[in-house]
């Protein structure tokens, strides 16, 4: 029985324990690397307002509303990643503490979002090429978790620093936040360039055997259908592999299902991505999420100071918070990869979030008394950290093929991007804070919402491909494929693909 299966199908007796043994291989020598980076990248991104607490706004004369401009100008960059990026943005976070003025600063800011901005569909990319669908979440949520751990890491660090470090070397506290914190960026990105391998085909950590397992398992099905240039759809009880098939493969659909590594660019994929609802229902319900987490990630501190905590204390209390939104982050990762679920997780978690912002008398809309209001912050913080991995992971999950999914991949985290241009403004310098807690909550609502309309669209989907009804794609796409128009992978168009709710 055991040499009918070979090692990476699943029915083999010892396939379970190799898994283990490979993914954890995978999981130590990629995550370490990949969340540092992360880590980084919050922290350099949102160190800003740990530096206005220290002073800051008044050493570089800013007014009115150009605190919030230099924030705005961050998101703005290209959506590449190389890993040199990482070694730019720190370097640049270093020369930040060299900031004499409102120009400087906005120059500073914008070449921090163009080095910063192809990090985060970077790292999902490489996640989805290194494990399955239902391992994916739980990987992106511990990435992610850098980001929460940023903000109670971020905060710590502010506080030493504006608490003992004031005047050292004739520098105020917040050019010492620059400084200190970019000069770990710089050390992240070299130890990430050592650490970190783009595939496990160049896997120095694993023997030939592992790697060979370890590619192989990625071709375990996701659907049953196969699809042949001849007979078209064929058979339930048929495999078709995604992405990844071996060469060898005497399955029908081989010559159809493209290695990933080998699959040729073709615009008509990247057009396939921005007509992928999918992508624009994500893309903006993470977009959704950003602007109020952004925003509070920008004030905190401030806000907090509002509170009666200021100066060194405001950086300590800022920290708090984000303790429960990482710790959610990796247990709704964990269940929602266990589960093989990803919106409803969303749509659990999410109302933590709205609470926060709305309960009568309680949360931060009608909360009068300060400790209240603090406490609020951490049911937000609970609920929209986790929601976040939830939404990286549905794209890359329900998009196959290499260019469709890096391209969908990349659309989704720019549209995020996009939006936070918006978020420093939405708690502006001399407005009622009411005001931007309200504007939050109506975004979180509309997350919500495009979330579940993210689900309703996979079920009825899935259920009319179940049905037969997208048959015909099938067959529209031999003729392309056969008269030579397209040579990608059907992918995620073949009627048994099934998508992850």
């Amino acid at each position: 029985m055991t040499a009918q299966y070979p090692l990476y199908d699943q029915r083999h007796p010892s396939h379970e324990e190799y898994r283990k043994k490979v993914v954890r291989k995978i999981d130590l020598n990629t995550l370490p690397g990949v969340t540092l980076l992360y880590l980084a990248c919050y922290i350099d991104r949102s160190n800003i307002g740990n530096a206005k607490v220290a002073g800051l706004v008044k050493d570089l004369g800013l007014t009115g509303s150009q605190f919030s401009i230099a924030l705005s100008v961050l998101l703005v960059g290209a959506k590449i990643w190389l890993p040199l990026l990482v070694f730019c943005w720190g370097a640049l976070t270093v020369l930040a503490a060299f900031m004499t003025n409102f120009a400087t600063l906005i120059v500073v800011r914008l070449f921090l979002g163009l080095f910063e901005g192809g990090l985060l569909p970077g790292i999902v990319l490489l996640l989805s090429t290194l494990y399955k669908p239902e391992e994916l979440q739980l990987r992106v949520g511990i990435a992610f978790a850098g980001a929460s751990a940023s903000g109670a890491l971020g905060g710590l660090i502010a506080y030493g620093i504006q608490k003992n470090m004031e005047g050292v070397g004739g520098k105020p506290a917040w050019a010492w936040i620059f400084i200190l914190e970019g000069s770990a960026t710089i050390l992240i990105a070299f130890f990430g360039w050592w650490y970190i391998c783009s595939s496990v085909q160049s896997a120095s950590y694993l023997n030939d055997e592992e790697k060979d397992f370890a590619v192989n398992r990625l071709r375990v099905p996701r659907y049953t259908g196969v699809i042949s240039p001849s007979e078209g759809v064929k058979g339930k009880e048929k495999e078709v592999f995604e992405d990844i098939p071996s060469q060898e493969a005497t399955h029908a659909s081989s010559d159809l299902e493209h290695d990933s590594q080998l699959e040729k660019f073709e615009w008509p994929e990247v057009f396939r991505a921005v007509l992928d609802p999918q992508v624009w229902l994500m893309g903006l319900a993470g977009a959704a999420v950003a602007l109020p987490l952004t925003s509070l990630g920008f004030y905190l501190p401030s806000l907090i100071a509002t509170l009666g905590h200021t100066g060194a204390h405001a950086q300590l209390y800022s920290a708090y918070p984000y303790m429960s939104g990482c710790i959610l982050v990796i247990v709704s990762a964990f269940l929602a990869d266990k589960w093989h679920l990803r919106g409803p997780i969303v749509l659990a978690v999410t109302p933590l979030s709205i609470a926060g912002f709305y309960v009568p008398d309680v949360m931060l809309i009608l909360a009068k008394n300060p400790h209240t209001l603090y406490a609020a912050f951490f049911l937000v913080l609970a609920g929209a950290f986790p929601a976040v991995p939830c939404l990286l992971s549905i794209v890359p999950n329900n998009t196959s093929g290499i260019t469709k999914r890096a391209t969908s991949v990349a659309m989704q985290v720019m549209l995020a991007a996009v939006a936070g241009l918006i978020s420093p403004f939405i708690y502006p310098e001399g407005t009622p804070i009411v005001r931007g807690h309200k504007i939050a909550l109506a975004l979180l609502c509309v997350a919500w919402v495009l979330t579940a309309a993210n689900v309703l669209y996979c079920k009825i989907e899935n259920s009319a491909r179940m049905a037969g009804k997208r048959d015909y794609v099938v067959t529209k796409y031999l003729e392309k494929f056969e008269s030579g128009k397209t040579k990608a992978p059907i992918g995620d168009r073949d009627p048994a693909f099934r998508f992850t709710l």
